[in-house]
Order: structure tokens, then sequence, then C-alpha cells
């Protein structure tokens, strides 16, 4: 399995990315979450509890997933290059279009939507971009990039940990375990706890240099997971059948969710489901770790099984994946400007730009991969 192209992988990355796209526009018409632009279209309590279930649902499971499988590839390629090419590589792959995103990509679409009128930001670019540089607010400017920055530290400290346990230079096992069915079970409290715990410092919508630090419980674990699944085969051997059975309950938990929300008081803006010693921060913690880590896995039997094949449209976009998620916030921006004086409710709304987003950000893409150096920075 090790040395043949895992489809389903490259498939679930591809799926994830088209999902980011999709709630960022989500945020921009609900006002729910941090974007760049938010249009603020006023919701009433149904708009309100679909654009709740829809984005929790997704910010659930989608960066886990992505960091599970980054753990997977990340143990076989320390294995098969050593510490200092695995570090290098991941320098190059992750840190360099991280950068370029902060010291390029982050303030010009900030001082493009600031400037959208050329009324509202009577200054220069250059008199902007030096001030941002020289008063260090690029560290904080990783956009949805704070996920290859994090990546890239998890990567760093595995191959330190690896380096002084010895273990980096063992061979690796030939054979595969059986799944653990029960496994997610005990994942997903573990990731409930530690969000609970990280939520009394870092409350949902707060963060450090980007990064919210109340989500990384499950980030960190999935993590290790993926370093796990790789050493036992589990990614070969998680049954059909059971990832059916995680993602039935997956999805059944969103009325759950959405109970929460009504008796929880989330109508009335409460806050203690960001974090702090509430039940509410507590149950939230819980329904978010076993959606997440369920839909995780789930998705990774049910896409080896269903979807493990790629046709031609499917091969192009996975190989702008990457650049989709790179270049798609000032696409989104863009389009967001385009679309500010048409007059819809805020679910049309979304559905329109979302509609025209999705391409658009592909074909971005495609045409920004075809300059050969951001086409080696962005590869997928």
């Amino acid at each position: 399995m090790n040395q043949e192209r895992m489809f389903f992988i490259d498939n679930l990355r591809l799926t994830v990315i088209v999902l980011v796209v999709v709630l960022h526009v989500a945020v921009t018409y609900s006002g729910l979450g941090d974007w760049y632009y938010k249009e603020g279209r006023p919701l009433g309590t149904g708009s309100f509890l679909c654009f709740l279930g829809f984005q929790a649902f997704l910010q659930a499971f989608f960066m886990g997933a992505l960091f599970m499988v980054a753990g997977y590839f990340a143990a076989a390629s320390l294995k098969s290059k050593g510490a200092a090419e695995f570090l290098k590589g991941r320098a190059v792959r992750l840190g360099v279009p991280s950068l370029a995103y902060m010291l390029a990509i982050n303030p010009a679409t900030i001082y493009y939507l600031k400037d959208w009128d050329r009324t509202l930001f009577p200054v220069s670019f250059s008199s902007y971009w030096t001030r941002y540089v020289l008063d260090l607010h690029f560290i904080g400017g990783s956009g949805p990039m704070w996920f290859a920055v994090a990546l890239l530290l998890f990567c760093v400290v595995y191959a330190l940990a690896e380096a002084l346990s010895g273990r980096a230079a063992q061979p690796e096992p030939a054979k595969q375990h059986p799944f653990p069915a029960l496994l997610p079970v005990g994942i997903a409290l573990a990731a409930s706890a530690g969000a609970f715990l990280l939520r009394l410092k870092w409350p949902i919508g707060s963060n450090v240099y980007n990064m919210q630090l109340g989500f990384f419980s499950q980030y960190v674990i999935l993590f290790c997971v993926g370093i796990a699944a790789h050493s036992r085969g589990w990614f070969s051997t998680i049954g059909y059948g059971v990832s059916k059975r995680y993602l039935t309950a997956a999805f059944c938990s969103i009325p759950l969710l959405l109970a929460l929300a009504v008796y929880g008081d989330a109508l009335e803006g409460s806050q203690p489901f960001r974090g702090g010693m509430h039940w509410q921060s507590l149950a939230f913690a819980v329904w978010e770790s076993f959606t997440g880590v369920f839909m995780s896995f789930g998705l990774v039997g049910f896409m080896r099984e269903r979807w493990n094949s790629q046709g031609k449209l499917a091969q192009s976009m996975s190989a702008s994946a990457f650049a989709v998620y790179v270049f798609h916030p000032p696409v989104l921006v863009f389009l967001s400007q385009v679309f500010r004086s048409v007059d819809l409710a805020a679910i049309p709304k979304f559905l329109l730009v979302s509609a025209v987003a999705l391409p658009a950000s592909f074909l971005v893409a495609r045409v920004v991969r075809a300059i050969p150096v951001i086409k080696l920075m962005v590869r997928s």
C-alpha cells in the first residue's frame, strides 16, 4: 500500500480544500467566524441555525482530517529520507509558501480590501507594506496558511522526538495491524478533554499569531494518530462498514448541535460555548471532538472503498488543490466586492458566490501554476 498512489487520500485532500473555500464564503455572509471580509447579512433564526450547523460541522473535522493525513505522510517521509532531508523538504514545501503568503498575498489582500473604492485608505501600498513588515505584523499574517505553519512546527517536533528516541533509525514494520474499531472513541475523549482545558486559556475566537489554540487538541492528537496509522497500516485496514457507521454517527450529531445552540442560549449571543468553566463549553468540546474524529476516520475508510481512483478532471483539480488553498483568499475577497451590490438574503447569496468562487479559485490556481516558481512553491 505504501508503494502505491493512494488516490483516496488525494481525493480526501481535494474534498477538504473545496470545503475550506465554501466555508470561507459562508463566513463572509453569515458573519460567524473570522475572515478578511464579512458582509454581515441579517440572519433570522432559521438562517442562523443553518449557518451555525454547516460551519461548525465543517470546522469540527476538515482541518483535523488534514493533520491526520499529514501525520501519516510525515512518518513515511521521515523513515525514507532521514531527519535532515525530511526537515529540509518540509521547510521548502510548507515554510516557503507560508512566508510568501505572509509577505505578499496577505498584505496585498488587506490593502486591496481597504482601498476598494480608493477613498478609505489613502496610503500607498509601499508605505503600508513597509510598516506591515517593520512592525512585524506579517508574523500573524498567515491567513489560512496557519495550517502550513502549524504543520511545519509539528514536523520539527516530531523529527526531534524521533531522533532523541532513536526510533527514526529503526526499520519500518511491514505487518499491517487490524484497525481497533473503538480507537476513535478513546481519541475523541482525549481530544474533548484537551479542547475544554485549552479553551480555559484560549477561548474560541482568540488566537496567538493567527492560530486558534483552542482547536489544537484535536489537531495534535490526530497528527500523532496519523503517524501511528502509517506504522501500523491502519489506513489499509479500517473497514468500510465501520467507516460508514462513523460517518452516520457524525452526521446524526448535527441536530444535537442545534439543540445545544438553542438550549445553551447561543441564539442570544451566549459566550459560554467559546470556553471557560461552563457546561456549554464542555458540551461543545465533546460534540466537536467526537464529530471530528468520527468524520476523519470515516472518510478515510469510505473513500478508500468508494473513491480510490481519479479521472482527468479529478487529477487536474488535485494537482491544483494546494494552489487553491493558498490563493483562494484574494479570489474570494475580490468576488465578495464584485457581488456586494447584489441584494439577496444571506443563504441565497452564499450559494451564488460559492458557485462562482469554486471554479474561479481553481481557474486562478491553474493560471498561477503555469508560472514556474509558483508551480514549485504550491505543488500538491
